[in-house]
This record gives structure tokens, C-alpha cells and sequence, in this order.
């Protein structure tokens, strides 16, 4: 009878030793410590592939914007028409006879004075 309270009493004495108590504290860290880790390679992992598709979509909107350009729209054929300020003309309605204007090409310019004005014709496609 002594002996087996000897041995209850030691046994808890082992279990709340200082060594003890440090002993489960280390098993949770390593537990938390292998969540941490986890946890960052997924979230490399989604930053990682995030990235990949903004990327993805930079290239695809730099290439929208090169294509829409006034260089490129200029190669295919048209001109920029503008006023003697430097303003872009889109309307006949803005001019009047013997205005000057420039006409802007893919190479050079060329310098014109207004004739006439025809404002019942419209491009609209």
C-alpha cells in the first residue's frame, strides 16, 4: 500500500516536471512549426502562379495597346489629321474654308489649306 502510493506520487511527480511540461511544448512547436511551412509553400505556390497570370495578361494588354497605337494605325493606311494648334481634328464641323491644317503619315506630313467642306458625308463603321 505505501509502496503504491510511492509510486502514484512519483508518477506525478514525473508528469509535472518542468521536463515534462517543456517536452510537450517542443512536440507542439514542431507541429506549429510544420504548419508554418506548409502554409508558406502554398501560398509561393498561389503568389507564384498569380503572377504567372498577370504577366500573362501584361504581354496580352501590351500587345492590345501596340496594335491600337497610332504607329500601327498609321502603317495600315491612315493619317492623323490636325489643327495649326497641334489638335487632332475628327470633325469637319471644327474647320471652316482656308484653315490650314497637317496631315500625319506613317512617314511625313503634309501641310494643306481647307477648299471646301462637304459635312453631309459620314464614315461610321
Amino acid at each position: 500500500m505505501v509502496e503504491d502510493r510511492l509510486k502514484l506520487a512519483e508518477r506525478e511527480l514525473q508528469r509535472l516536471s518542468p521536463i515534462n511540461a517543456l517536452a510537450r511544448y517542443e512536440g507542439r512547436l514542431e507541429l506549429s512549426l510544420a504548419n508554418v511551412q506548409r502554409n508558406r509553400q502554398k501560398l509561393d505556390t498561389a503568389i507564384d502562379r498569380l503572377l504567372s497570370k498577370q504577366e500573362h495578361e501584361l504581354v496580352k494588354l501590351t500587345e492590345r495597346l501596340k496594335d491600337l497605337g497610332p504607329g500601327n494605325v498609321l502603317s495600315r493606311g491612315f493619317s492623323i489629321l490636325r489643327g495649326l494648334a497641334g489638335n487632332v481634328i475628327t470633325d469637319v464641323g471644327s474647320l471652316k474654308s482656308g484653315d490650314k491644317v497637317q496631315a500625319v503619315f506613317k512617314r511625313g506630313r503634309l501641310n494643306m489649306t481647307v477648299d471646301s467642306i462637304d459635312e453631309d458625308t459620314a464614315y461610321d463603321q
